[in-house]
């Protein structure tokens, strides 16, 4: 069965890559900007005096914009070893309410978890979505989770042409525990349309079959409901939740693969590797020749997950033969998927 929509390969871009979003447009559908990636540059960031929405501007007139607020990390108590020009410092909750973010504060005052939304959705003019702060959801009934779906219920009611979106971030154990299933009809009523799911120190490359059983099922939870499923950092696994029936996936081209298992990274991007080449059809990296700079190397891969993406949208059956000699994990994901779809059919 082929996907009756097309399904977006949404690109994580990190904080320089304004090149590859200039040049290579045919490969992304849309991108997912975190917000302290447009945030001022303090005095003493050694980029002090560039253009801070040098990013934002760098996406083609006729691509997506979607913000991440990137809230989660705010109430952990390592933000009080970020550097003074730590560009997180200058987002919108981190400027109003300090660091680390009291979320006893915004579940106790109505007024200013309002403030907090209304300050989050101001900086996203020009996005494609609406996206509220959020915070990491440990259970059903947690405080974190009834001030997200509070946060959503205001954004849902501020929207105009957006679309409004929630995040929903919860750990690996979480998800195998499937909190992710049994909070899905709560976010479906708060009106949402779309939900990024991030799963905390979830390995997707190396993913085992339980795992992506808990993460498909977790998908298939919100598909259900009407609502866009899009797996975030989820690197060469997209295109198997596409095959599942996924309305897309993010990704980055080195960093932002997979979700570190850490609130709030300190120093260093959210999960990179060494640049490597993974060819168009095949699953695995390979190391790149020294004739290759880094930045072709980026391209080539994103260029063949978006040949397995639209491959997992348009023909499943052929997706899952070519995971089939991809590989270790590859192999076990084309077990996984053949099972299911028997399954369904």
């Amino acid at each position: 069965m082929t996907a009756e929509f097309e399904p977006k390969l949404v690109l994580r871009p990190e904080y320089d890559e304004w090149r590859f979003l200039e040049q290579h447009p045919e490969i992304y559908d849309a991108v997912l900007l975190k917000d302290a990636y447009t945030a001022p540059y303090h005095e003493d960031h050694p980029h002090h005096g560039r253009d801070a929405d040098h990013l934002r501007k760098a996406i083609p007139a006729s691509h997506e914009l979607w913000c991440d607020p990137d809230t989660a990390g705010l109430v952990s108590r390592s933000s009080m070893r970020l550097t003074r020009s730590a560009r997180v410092r200058n987002t919108p909750l981190a400027r109003e309410f300090g660091l680390p973010l009291d979320l006893v504060m915004l579940v106790g005052d109505p007024e200013l978890r309002d403030l907090a939304v209304d300050l989050v959705l101001e900086g996203q003019s020009g996005s494609a979505t609406r996206i509220p702060p959020y915070f990491d959801v440990d259970r059903r009934d947690g405080a974190a989770l009834q001030l997200n779906l509070q946060m959503l219920r205001r954004t849902v009611s501020a929207v105009g042409d957006e679309v409004p979106t929630a995040v929903l971030q919860v750990t690996r154990h979480r998800l195998m525990a499937g909190l992710v299933e049994v909070v899905a009809d709560d976010y479906a009523r708060a009106g949402l349309r779309r939900v990024l799911l991030r799963v905390r120190g979830f390995e997707s490359r190396n993913a085992e079959r339980d795992e992506l059983v808990a993460y498909l099922d977790a998908v298939d939870a919100f598909e259900q409901r009407g609502v866009e499923a899009i797996p975030d950092c989820v690197g060469r696994l997209g295109p198997v939740f596409v095959a599942e029936g996924a309305h897309g996936f993010t990704t980055g081209t080195r960093f932002f693969r997979t979700v570190p298992g850490t609130l709030l990274s300190v120093g260093g991007g959210g999960g990179g590797t060494p640049i490597g080449v993974q060819d168009s059809g095949t699953w695995e990296e390979r190391p790149r020749e020294e004739d290759l700079d880094a930045f072709d190397a980026r391209v080539a891969s994103l260029q063949s997950l978006r040949e397995l993406t639209t491959l997992a949208a348009r023909d499943p059956k052929a997706l899952i033969d070519s995971l089939r000699e991809g590989g270790q994990y590859p192999a076990i994901w084309a077990g996984v998927l053949a099972e299911r779809q028997r399954r369904a059919a």
